[in-house]
């Protein structure tokens, strides 16, 4: 057999992937090692093995936990001498965080009483997005978006 990446399944590859992930490293990454598989084909283990999707999906809340262990880390031993790096390297923690385990660490969609309504939903769009919304739509006139890319919609009240 030709020497190169593994491509087949195995329980215990599986399991050592879900390890690297739980220890910060990136899918990208763990491709990159000696005996790893590449990218594409731990993506496709994702699509058609369900029990290694759970635990990756596992491992990727643990590898938030491990964000906010070096947030936390890093607050304890910020410095005036270190504060402007140590406060980029939160941020890049935070963002990670959040992007793993977007229920717990994400942002929170903002809902708030509106007298005589139900309730008013804020939405920040990025920039770009009235025009990708048109595409998608299939309109090319974007809908006009109050500045700062908010919309203000007030829900009714629930009449039951």
């Amino acid at each position: 057999m030709p020497a190169g990446r593994p491509s087949d399944y195995t329980p215990q590859l599986a399991d050592l992937i879900c390890e690297l992930i739980q220890e910060g490293n990136s899918v990208r990454q763990i491709c990159l090692m000696d005996e790893m598989p590449d990218r594409g084909t731990v993506l496709r283990w994702l699509d058609i093995h369900e029990d290694f999707a759970t635990k990756y999906a596992r491992a990727r809340v643990e590898q938030a936990e491990l964000m906010d262990e070096k947030i936390l880390r890093l607050a304890e031993e910020c410095t005036e001498e270190n504060y402007q790096s140590t406060r980029v390297r939160m941020a890049a923690y935070q963002w990670r965080a959040a992007k793993l385990s977007p229920k717990r660490y994400g942002e929170r969609v903002d809902f708030h009483n509106h007298p005589g309504a139900g309730a008013t939903l804020t939405l920040n769009l990025p920039p770009g997005f009235a025009e990708k919304l048109a595409q998608r739509m299939g309109s090319s006139a974007a809908p006009e978006l109050p500045s700062g890319h908010t919309i203000d919609a007030v829900l009714p009240k629930d009449k039951g």
